[in-house]
């Protein structure tokens, strides 16, 4: 199932700094914090992006295990607004995140909180696939066309019996 692929996933991380400080660099301060390696920095526009390696343990203790997963191919940027916050886990796939002109490398185990205004810009390494572990599920369009088909199938269904 996905979600024991992503507990598994999560329980291989061995929560290896895969950041590098100089990410954002504007105004920067890097921290070791137990395992983990958190660097936050806050751009002139008042945003502020926090990137850490989590152990496999302080995930399962965010509950990043029962996150819904997002599929990403490619690239895609992400504007969180004004006092929003966004957390991204990533469980597989590698890549990097850029904002504010700074870039990171990301891979399995690293973990973005960003808060707005801010603009991150996502890309995956050599056409692959990543996948994105997410506390909520944020593809509403999605969702609502799910849903959509499946009243029009119950009404199908309802209508031939």
């Amino acid at each position: 199932s996905l979600e024991g692929r992503a507990a598994a996933r999560i329980s291989e991380n061995v929560g290896a700094p895969i950041i590098s400080r100089a990410f954002l660099g504007i105004d920067a301060a890097a921290a070791v914090v137990g395992s983990s390696v958190a660097l936050q920095s806050t751009s002139s526009g008042g945003g502020s992006v926090e990137v850490t390696s989590p152990t496999p343990d302080e995930a399962a203790s965010m509950g990043a295990r029962d996150w819904p997963q997002q599929l990403k191919r490619e690239g895609w940027s992400e504007v969180v607004g004004e006092g929003k916050t966004v957390v991204r886990y990533v469980l597989d796939g590698t890549g990097t995140v850029e904002a504010e002109s700074r870039t990171s490398r990301m891979g399995p185990g690293s973990l973005v909180e960003a808060t707005g205004p801010v603009e991150l810009e996502w890309k995956v390494d050599g056409g692959g696939d990543m996948i994105v572990l997410t506390p909520g599920f944020e593809e509403g369009g999605l969702l609502l066309g799910v849903f959509g088909a499946f009243v029009a199938l119950c009404a199908a269904l309802i209508a031939t019996s």
